[in-house]
């Protein structure tokens, strides 16, 4: 018989794998948990059939159908797996830890592979997630106005020992209606969830978590509501940097990019810039004049940005000026006022 975990011990232990996610592809590519093996015991067409034998005939035809597409391919399957079981030894989930992982579990313990699944499946894996987002925890956010270098500033905090989310490097974005330019496709809202709480799991929460302000959205992804509401009412360091620097920051990034891309990103923006400063700064764009493109685009983010501040609790807030790019010198910065500063530890 197979051993049931808790989802938390099904992930302690799994870490050291394999581990099997017995669904279909389309829903094993919606979202998944990290490092699994997609391993589906029926194609997206089959389980559609299965789908529709249960809805319109019940269980156990259902079952009987199930057996029908599986029964040809069952020692094929098996071996598979098999051969990717070293220390005979399976992790396993479905959606709710029902037939699908069940049904393959029992397979592999019949061939000498010992089988864990998780207790409530793949669902109770999103519930922890939600879960484990809800705790208090010591984060610390990193603002600033657009061009300030803050993902750089993030990622040198790691560099330097500390814990880091790096929200839009997992979102394949970076927030803003030029977020998608140079990078990979998005993974879905939900894989994109599920990527944050693999990093978010590996923390102490007692010590600070640095991650970046953001929206709700990250382009085509959605954060998990409870870790919006974190980065809403968390402790929050801004960077204030020059806008010079600011502008030659972003023309650096976006230059050598794809000009089309950037101004149809220009062009969504119109009601926002105006038709006048959109028309000038897709003209600036076309001539080479990413700095006076940039200069029109600041306007609108700026302002932007300084409002979503202004709504913020003035306690959390801690202002951080710097006359350099540099992430090295400004991570520096930012861990000194931290540990100068005395802030409510936990939110």
């Amino acid at each position: 018989m197979p051993t049931i975990l808790n989802i938390s011990e099904f992930l302690d232990m799994g870490a050291n794998g394999p581990v099997f996610d017995v669904r279909s592809p389309a829903e094993y590519k919606k979202g998944h948990i990290p490092g699994a093996i997609n391993a589906p015991i029926f194609d997206d067409a089959e389980r559609a059939s299965v789908g529709t034998a249960y809805v319109k005939q019940g269980r156990e035809q259902a079952v009987i159908k199930g057996l029908e597409l599986i029964g040809s391919k069952m020692h094929v399957y098996a071996k598979n797996m098999l051969s990717t079981c070293a220390e005979k030894t399976a992790f396993i989930y479905c959606w709710r830890g029902g037939m699908r992982s069940r049904s393959v579990a029992f397979l592999l313990e019949m061939a000498g592979c010992k089988a864990f699944l998780p207790e409530g499946g793949y669902k109770s894996y999103r519930n922890l997630l939600l879960r484990e987002f809800e705790k208090d925890s010591n984060v610390v956010v990193l603002g600033g106005l657009t061009g300030s270098g803050k993902t750089d500033c993030l990622l040198e905090l790691e560099r330097l020992g500390g814990q880091v989310l790096d929200i839009e490097g997992i979102a394949k974005h970076k927030g803003s209606a030029f977020g998608h330019i140079g990078l990979e496709e998005q993974p879905s809202t939900e894989h994109f969830q599920n990527l944050l709480f693999e990093k978010w799991h590996t923390f102490d929460l007692t010590k600070p978590i640095f991650l970046e302000d953001e929206n709700s959205d990250l382009g085509k992804v959605n954060l998990p509501e409870p870790l919006f509401a974190k980065i809403r009412s968390s402790n929050i360091i801004i960077l204030e940097m020059p806008v010079n620097i600011r502008v030659q920051k972003l023309v650096t990034e976006y230059t050598g990019t794809d000009d089309e891309l950037l101004t149809a990103a220009v062009k969504r923006l119109e009601r926002r810039l105006g038709s006048e400063n959109m028309q000038k700064a897709v003209s600036d764009i076309e001539n080479g004049n990413y700095h006076g493109a940039c200069e029109i685009l600041l306007t609108y983010y700026d302002k932007a940005y300084l409002k979503s501040v202004d709504n913020r609790d003035k306690q959390t807030i801690v202002n951080i000026h710097t006359d350099t790019a540099d992430a090295r010198t400004n991570a520096e910065l930012i861990l000194k006022q931290l540990k100068e500063h005395q802030w409510n530890r936990t939110r």
